[in-house]
């Protein structure tokens, strides 16, 4: 019987440290997503496919969504614009942009104004850029025939 009850306070004693690495991986979690009272944007997932390797349209749309809901989360005085910065820069690539699929366009420009107002009054493109933004929303409206 002992062997056993060493074996179970072993496995006790793993569990405890297991949970206490897991509370710490927790808390530093949070301090990453809340840093200097700023909340950092969580979302991680490429919008930008590599040559050869794009992303296909129900995966982009999913992860468009999914930016666009997190984006509406936050205020624009808890925004950490460095985390916003990365995210930004690739919403304004041309493939999304000027992308085959009504909907990849209009809901990248969605993200894409709920950027500008996260950076306002300062935005994140350059001016040169800002036309390039905007022209998708005319490809987005119904075409009558």
């Amino acid at each position: 019987m002992a062997p056993r009850s060493r074996r179970s306070a072993a496995a006790a004693a793993a569990a405890e440290v297991a949970q206490e690495e897991e509370q710490e991986q927790e808390l530093a979690q949070e301090e990453d997503e809340v840093q200097d009272g700023l909340k950092k944007l969580k979302f991680n997932q490429q919008l930008v496919g590599r040559p050869g390797k794009q992303v296909s349209v129900s995966d982009l749309l999913t992860r468009l969504k999914t930016l666009l809901d997190e984006l509406r989360t936050i205020d624009q005085e808890e925004a950490h614009r460095e985390s916003l910065m990365p995210v930004a820069e690739s919403l304004a690539h041309q493939s999304l942009l000027q992308h085959k699929d009504n909907g990849v366009r209009a809901w990248t420009v969605c993200c894409i104004v709920d950027m500008l107002k996260l950076f306002a009054p300062d935005a994140p493109y350059p001016a040169s850029k800002l036309r390039v933004e905007y022209d998708p929303l005319w490809y987005c409206e119904p075409r009558h025939r």
